[in-house]
């Protein structure tokens, strides 16, 4: 415990000097403690009656047994009465050290003024110009670039401190002080353990040992805490920056893990909202913490402009004003195996600086998706920026929508009353940010052709992948053609973990039959393991059910995701379909799966579809997300393109009819309520793709989607009047004649690409 008897407020305290000077000032307060004084905020009144403050740091040791008599006198005790005196010239040493180092170069900005020492009340006080009472320890900074800021600041003034010939040796919060101005300032004002960089040689050179230097826990590397003086250099306070920075973004020191070479660290928990930062600002943080952090001092970052440089590099990534692309959040695939030569195949066609658009191709389900989210996963070190959207009717919609590719600077709703294409403005700010850049955007299911639009894209240094069942010939382009996958051992891990247990011996014959009648087709093996193991069919079983419906027939050009109405994928429909009834999927699921198959690419929060089909639990959508019959991503629940397909080809039974009746209620509710806020556009917009589907003649027969369809009309009316969607809407919208029920899938595909 700390034992020591500060100086009570309102204490008259007189320091006189050896020349006779005298100066009389009153304690305020105490302010703070360190290992050999305790620091005071004391003020003078002058010959004009004004208040000046100082702050008065007093020799007082804390590891000495020292007591103050009534008139503030401090006395040793007899077997510490030399240590003190010892202690005590050091003290003054170190008064006229930090002096001639604040007078040094341009320091006297960067540490706080000490004006004089005394020597009074049997201790000495150096008494100092008042400074900020706010330390880093009480200030909070008000985003994550003011903290990387002000621990820049800290770096900034220890390589000052370097270049005159000394260590630090204690930065901590405590010790940096947060000065009010423009921008906010650090100064440091504890200099107890300065050390000079030339005894730090000469104890080397001369191998003394024994020498025990003080350290604050938590801030101080192995070298500093075990004394060791020859390992002493700039890194140590080195690792003291690091160590602040850590503290001031995760509330807490380091400890030995985050100290590893390969540590990893949990950004979600840094103190401040990192959302709108550049994507590459953990990437740096991670690299700054493993250089700055390192236990063996010779890993660390050995020159503190280092340190400033790399601080320099994520205060860019922090700010929120800069214009930047947000990369889109990737999801690593659940299950993946094989494809290391497709891998390294891509890595070469992205390599070539002549190749700007790459088509990756094959048949649906196949596994194109998987297999680029993997690779940009696992090659993300290699890019600046990495985009991946999927495509919206066009190009220009596609890159349009901000919720596929965000600037921080520009959004589509600013834009509306200006007259000029939004596309082309984004595409211009694309192409300034992605300039000298390695960059990658993906699109996915791209069903578009060789358009203007599509040559504005491929004119920025963007390298763009486009996921799509063919390739065409275009400027600067190659094709990748991902065909099934041939490793065995992959496919056997794929259906193993789908499974949820090894394939029996006996069973290898049935798995292979599989293999062969669906030409291993990835989604489809993925569906016939999870059905076994959900259904408690044998392997054996479901190599019949692929023998019964003929999988050997599916091939890349059967599976067609294009609009055309043609069934291409009968095949595929028809094992899924099988196997839904192998498994004794129950009608409730049926008949969510069938309401689903209405929701389009863009999917739905899980939630608002409980509410709408009025379930009490999740429990039915879960278990199908379970089973892979839906997917999920975040809470928006969608559906695989080719389980689509067959779910869409089921007959449209009395309970379906009335589930989507009751989906197309909700929706129609929602409209009515959004028209009284004249917010059409943006709510419409997103569920549109309700009735975009092929629905059955009982359907578009009932009175609610009449009334559905008229709300559409009106809105376009009311779109027109309000004139908030321009000159080109009406043009291009508002000179459709027949607006009947049977032309809403025509209408619904114009209003998706407005």
């Amino acid at each position: 415990m700390d034992h020591r008897i500060a100086l009570k407020p309102n204490t008259l305290l007189c320091l006189c000097s050896s020349r006779g000077e005298e100066i009389h000032c009153v304690i305020e307060s105490e302010i703070g403690r360190g290992g050999s004084c305790i620091v005071y905020e004391a003020a003078r009144i002058t010959e004009t009656g004004d208040k000046t403050l100082y702050r008065i740091k007093e020799f007082y040791p804390y590891k000495l047994s020292i007591s103050r008599n009534e008139s503030s006198r401090l006395i040793p005790s007899a077997k510490d009465a030399e240590t003190f005196s010892q202690m005590q010239e050091r003290f003054c040493f170190d008064f006229s050290r930090t002096n001639r180092l604040f007078y040094s170069d341009s320091n006297y900005s960067l540490l706080t003024n000490q004006l004089d020492i005394f020597r009074q009340n049997g201790t000495s006080y150096i008494l100092s110009a008042y400074s900020s009472k706010k330390t880093l320890a009480a200030y909070r900074p008000e985003s994550l670039k003011e903290c990387v800021i002000l621990v820049r600041q800290v770096a900034y003034v220890l390589d000052k401190i370097h270049q005159q010939g000394y260590l630090y040796l204690d930065a901590k919060p405590d010790n940096v002080l947060v000065v009010d101005g423009y921008q906010k300032q650090v100064q440091l004002f504890d200099f107890d353990s300065l050390l000079s960089m030339q005894d730090i040689k000469r104890v080397s050179e001369m191998k003394r040992g024994g020498i025990k230097l003080s350290y604050s826990k938590g801030f101080a590397p192995i070298e500093l805490q075990t004394s060791k003086i020859k390992r002493l250099g700039p890194h140590t306070d080195v690792y003291s920056v690091g160590a602040l920075m850590f503290w001031i973004l995760f509330g807490r020191t380091p400890d030995a893990p985050d100290c590893e070479t390969d540590a990893a660290y949990d950004f979600s928990k840094i103190q401040y909202d990192c959302s709108k930062c550049d994507d590459k600002l953990f990437g740096s943080l991670r690299d700054f913490f493993h250089n700055a952090l390192a236990v063996y001092y010779a890993d660390r970052y050995q020159h503190m402009q280092d340190v400033v440089k790399k601080l320099q590099e994520i205060e860019k990534y922090a700010d929120l004003i800069l214009p930047r692309i947000y990369s889109t959040q990737i999801i690593k695939p659940r299950i993946f195996y094989g494809r290391k030569r497709e891998m390294d195949e891509l890595d070469k066609l992205l390599a070539d600086p002549d190749c700007n658009c790459l088509f990756v191709t094959g048949m649906g389900g196949i596994g194109k998706s998987t297999f680029i989210r993997e690779y940009l996963i696992s090659r993300r070190g290699k890019f600046d920026t990495v985009l991946y959207v999927h495509y919206k009717d066009s190009i220009e919609a596609t890159i349009s929508d901000d919720r596929n590719i965000e600037i921080n600077t520009i959004k589509q709703e600013e834009e509306v009353r200006t007259g000029t294409r939004y596309f082309d403005k984004k595409l211009q700010k694309i192409r300034e940010l992605v300039r000298g850049t390695f960059s990658v955007l993906v699109i996915d299911n791209f069903s578009g052709g060789a358009d203007d639009d599509l040559r504005a894209l491929l004119s920025t240094e963007l390298k763009v992948i486009l996921l799509s069942r063919k390739a065409f010939s275009y400027q600067n382009s190659r094709e990748m053609k991902l065909s099934a996958i041939s490793d065995m051992d992959a496919l056997l891990h794929i259906f193993e973990d789908n499974l949820g247990r090894p394939v029996a011996e006996k069973e290898q014959d049935g798995f292979m039959r599989i293999l062969q009648r669906i030409e291993r087709h990835t989604l489809v093996l993925e569906l016939i393991a999870k059905q076994i193991a959900n259904s408690h069919i044998t392997v054996s079983s479901a190599a019949s059910l692929t023998d019964e419906h003929g999988f050997s027939a599916i091939a890349p050009e059967k599976v067609d995701y294009e609009k055309d109405n043609r069934q291409t994928s009968a095949t595929v429909g028809n094992i899924i379909d099988a196997l839904f009834e192998a498994g004794a999927l129950s009608a409730e699921k049926k008949t969510l799966m069938k309401v689903a198959s209405l929701l389009g690419d863009d999917g739905i929060d899980i939630n608002q579809f409980q509410q709408i089909m009025k379930l009490v639990s999740k429990d039915d959508l879960n278990e199908l997300i379970k089973d892979g019959w839906l997917m999920i991503s975040g809470d928006v629940i969608s559906m695989h393109r080719v389980i689509w397909e067959a779910v869409h080809r089921w007959e449209w039974v009395p309970e379906y009819v009335e589930a989507v009746e009751q989906f197309l209620t909700f929706f129609y509710v929602e409209i009515r309520l959004e028209s009284t806020k004249n917010n059409y556009p943006r709510k419409l917009r997103k569920h549109l793709a309700v009735v975009k589907g092929d629905l059955p003649p009982e359907l578009k027969d009932r009175r609610m989607f009449q009334k559905l369809t008229a709300h559409f009309d009106r809105w376009i009316e009311k779109c027109t009047e309000m004139g908030l969607t321009g000159k080109v809407f009406r043009e291009r919208y508002v000179r459709i004649e027949d607006e009947s029920p049977a032309d809403m899938e025509k209408l619904t595909s114009l209003l998706m690409q407005s």
